[in-house]
């Protein structure tokens, strides 16, 4: 079977009229493309197949549908999936899908490879197979929950850091392994904190690169751990995930430069590792509980400029 493939992870075989993805990258071997297919056509029509890989797409319904299942040429009646209903397609077997009604679905695609690395070792823990197909619909809250987080960034993932999508991945991929996989029982010990030189080496990363793409697992790799040790470890030591703490820290940047400088707050949000000054003014609110020009107001130490 092939490699993690392009067309299944950016669904090219939808052909969906409006679709949007986000992906992790270096977890495993493989990258997590969270997506986003939407189309308004009644009776769409068939599907293109996906090709055929050792891998897995989860997926969630925002919206009810109707569709034709075929697994390994076997037909299962017309399924109403229902809004709020997820399922899994195992990439390893033959699938086609007859679209009767109009769709909306988040998908997860999970290649093996990056389950097994977020699981820890992948010579002390084989997950098998995730038990559940596409004709298989269930009501998860989790993966509801999740959904809530990430919708917002597939509408502007220009603001997104890549330790937010890669941490989303992470977690969802942690999940679905544990709750729908056939695995063996874990031997390795996970370390409950990072050590202090590795949570030294972390912070000075996270600092050093406040406005670039800095991925979950060269944080993990730089601390010599695998990438779901490194974010449980993180998280039982800063009592937060990596990518809360570099929001933390941006907002801490631009707090020391509405006190000591004179810059707009666009050119802060800029050098602070925003996207632009509604980016800054939306997570300072959220971090500080005021927007930025009032915080400025009660602690520059000049006038501040409008």
């Amino acid at each position: 079977m092939s490699q993690v493939s392009d067309h299944n992870l950016y669904l090219r075989y939808v052909k969906a009229p409006e679709s949007r993805t986000l992906v992790t990258r270096n977890l495993g071997s493989g990258s997590i493309g969270i997506s986003r297919t939407r189309c308004d056509i009644e009776n769409f029509g068939m599907l293109d197949p996906p090709e055929r890989e050792d891998a897995y797409l989860v997926f969630l319904r925002l919206t009810d549908t109707k569709e034709d299942v075929w697994v390994n040429e076997r037909h299962h009646v017309p399924i109403m999936a229902q809004k709020g209903f997820s399922g899994i397609i195992d990439y390893r077997q033959h699938c086609r899908i007859h679209a009767h009604k109009p769709f909306d679905t988040l998908n997860f695609h999970l290649p093996h490879s990056a389950l097994l690395a977020l699981e820890g070792a992948e010579r002390n823990r084989s997950i098998t197979e995730l038990k559940a197909g596409p004709q298989d619909c269930f009501d998860d809250p989790m993966i509801r929950g999740l959904s809530d987080a990430i919708l917002p960034a597939l509408e502007r993932p220009e603001i997104v850091n890549a330790l937010f999508v890669d941490h989303i991945g992470w977690a969802f991929a942690a999940y679905i392994s544990k709750t729908y996989g056939h695995t063996l029982p874990r031997v390795t010990r996970v370390p409950r904190r990072l050590s202090p030189w590795q949570q030294r080496r972390a912070l000075e990363m996270i600092d050093a690169n406040l406005g670039n793409d800095l991925r979950l697992a060269d944080l993990a790799e730089a601390c010599g751990l695998s990438l779901g040790h490194f974010a449980h470890a993180f998280r039982q030591t800063m009592a937060m995930p990596p990518h809360r703490w570099l929001l933390r820290r941006r907002v801490e940047r631009a707090q020391a430069l509405m006190v000591d400088s004179n810059l707009t707050l666009a050119e802060i949000a800029l050098r602070s590792g925003f996207a632009d000054q509604s980016h800054l003014t939306r997570v300072f609110r959220n971090t500080i509980g005021v927007p930025p020009s009032v915080w400025r107001r009660h602690h520059a130490r000049g006038p501040s400029p409008r």
